[in-house]
């Protein structure tokens, strides 16, 4: 059980005090010394196998602290959503009251978000603004398209021009091999040349590749 008073300390700020009672601190403190049961090692105990009152007398400090802050954690998330607040940013908690079988106070300093109620807005008149355009912001822009168009036809005609000159490399180096290669097939028409027939085939296969790149590049 959580009781909540909220008091205005300016139009966004608020102080809400909190009290948790007595029974559910009780069983906050309960579920945490349980937790410390099964996991603390006293000398003479197994792990988890210590008697709870030892367990209370060797870590009641760690125990209290782990239990407030369990009971701080749920009291504020609580008191929250029953005042429905809408906090912004991070509130300055500060600890009132804390003691065995006793309620447990805190107090909360916090901002919060601006209430006011929207006006009726539907229908209002509204002025829209009428851009003219002049005969000098029609030179500025069409300047603009030139320059750009202008860069782009200078790019594309380097590219153009070292694209045309490989190809007309390619060419050339193929007809050299074509004109080399049939030279070498008349060469074969005599007898006992058949080397020179081979290599003029192959020149002839080097040059029609030759072709095919430079065709491929165009």
């Amino acid at each position: 059980m959580v009781n909540v008073t909220v008091e205005n300390l300016g139009p966004c700020k608020k102080l809400m005090r909190v009290e948790v009672d007595a029974p559910a601190v009780d069983a906050a403190l309960e579920e945490i010394t349980h937790d410390f049961q099964k996991q603390v090692r006293l000398p003479g105990f197994r792990p988890g196998k210590a008697p709870r009152h030892l367990v209370v007398k060797a870590y009641a400090p760690q125990i209290d602290d782990e239990a407030k802050r369990k009971l701080v954690s749920e009291g504020y998330r609580q008191a929250i959503a029953d005042q429905q607040l809408r906090v912004v940013g991070q509130p300055d908690i500060e600890e009132i009251q804390f003691a065995r079988g006793q309620p447990f106070q805190f107090a909360v300093t916090l901002e919060t978000a601006p209430e006011f109620e929207l006006p009726e807005y539907k229908g209002l008149p509204v002025k829209r603004p009428m851009s003219v355009v002049t005969e000098d912001d029609m030179e500025r822009a069409l300047n603009v398209l030139r320059e750009q168009r202008a860069t782009e036809s200078d790019e594309i005609l380097a590219v153009a021009a070292h694209a045309g000159a490989a190809v007309e490399l390619h060419a050339y180096d193929a007809v050299r091999r074509l004109r080399h290669a049939r030279r070498e097939r008349l060469g074969s028409n005599r007898g006992g040349e058949r080397r020179h027939s081979e290599r003029g085939e192959e020149s002839a296969v080097e040059a029609q590749q030759i072709l095919r790149c430079a065709q491929d590049d165009t």
